[in-house]
């Protein structure tokens, strides 16, 4: 739109100080995990400026464009290599998520996301991903390693959150799972040398099947289910369920919804018209705890984080615990 860096930053919205107090709550929390051994001190890195300002730049371009699409109502636009990977994809997912150029589709889109997400919240993303590991080392114990257990991670995109629950779980085998190639590539190329290797696998989370991927100890997700259709997400649920030992974890991050905190409850029309979340209003209003317990987990527990809740609970299990 011709617009300059200076007033694009001017029009991302400013927190109020109920909301810098909740961020504080969220970074707080997740400084106390680490100091009682919740996850280590390594799941915090420090970005190289260079690098840093370069991504910028590149985010910088990227958003001139997101801004045309959503000045115009684009939202399926690709270049020829990802219109290649669209034939073998569900239809809800061939779309401009966020407006951002091929969605996720391409090499560049996943170099971008992570940073794009963290100018989005502020330096909130990566705290609230860490949301799923508190629940998990209380479930399994806090001084389980890992060894024995396996995992499965719905949606994995480019592997932040399988970063941050490999340096929790160091001994635990994770098989991590997403629809993007491209994703998936820059997860494993940008994979750190001193973790565990991770089993990546292109697949469908509504085609997970025991026969597929065999049972497994836990299965979590971060940022999946907004982004999926309520009847996708039921599917989901229910193949992805089926892998699970009993007495075995289930839970994921998402979004907060309506009701969980009054702070953002114009998020359900700002948020996908501002960034194109075609599933948001509906996941807003239809909340986890209720399709967990109508799955068949049991004993429902959830928790917030600033923009963000866990939601989890146990396999074979039938006690809901509010």
């Amino acid at each position: 739109e011709g617009k300059s860096f200076k007033e694009l930053r001017n029009e991302l919205p400013t927190l109020s100080d109920d909301l810098v107090e909740l961020a504080e709550e969220l970074f707080v929390a997740d400084i106390q995990n680490i100091i009682s051994g919740v996850y280590p001190f390594d799941v915090l890195e420090i970005e190289s400026p260079v690098h840093h300002l370069y991504t910028l730049m590149k985010i910088y371009w990227d958003s001139l464009k997101a801004a045309q699409r959503r000045k115009k109502g684009i939202v399926a636009e690709f270049s020829n290599s990802s219109k290649v990977l669209l034939d073998a994809l569900p239809d809800y997912y061939k779309t401009n998520y966020h407006y951002q150029t091929n969605g996720y589709l391409s090499e560049e889109s996943a170099k971008l996301y992570d940073h794009q997400v963290e100018l989005l919240f502020r330096g909130t993303a990566d705290p609230m991903r860490r949301l799923i590991i508190e629940p998990m080392k209380n479930h399994f114990g806090k001084d389980h390693t890992g060894e024995g257990l396996r995992f499965l991670e719905l949606g994995c995109g480019t592997g932040r959150a399988t970063r941050f629950l490999s340096f929790a779980f160091p001994n635990a085998e994770i098989v991590a799972c997403d629809l993007s190639l491209p994703y998936l590539f820059e997860a494993e190329k940008s994979w750190p040398d001193e973790l565990r290797d991770i089993t990546w696998r292109n697949a469908d989370a509504q085609d997970i099947s025991v026969s597929k991927f065999g049972k497994f100890d836990a299965c979590y997700s971060v940022f999946l289910f907004h982004e999926t259709p309520l009847s996708v997400r039921e599917k989901i649920l229910k193949a992805s369920l089926e892998t699970v030992k009993p007495g075995g974890f289930y839970g994921a991050v998402d979004s907060v919804q309506q009701g969980d905190e009054d702070l953002f409850e114009d998020s359900k029309e700002h948020f996908p018209q501002r960034f194109h979340e075609p599933y948001y209003k509906e996941y807003f209003e239809n909340h986890l705890e209720k399709s967990f317990l109508s799955s068949g987990l049991g004993q429902i527990r959830s928790s917030q984080g600033f923009a963000s809740k866990a939601t989890w609970g146990v396999a074979g299990a039938s006690e809901l615990v509010k």
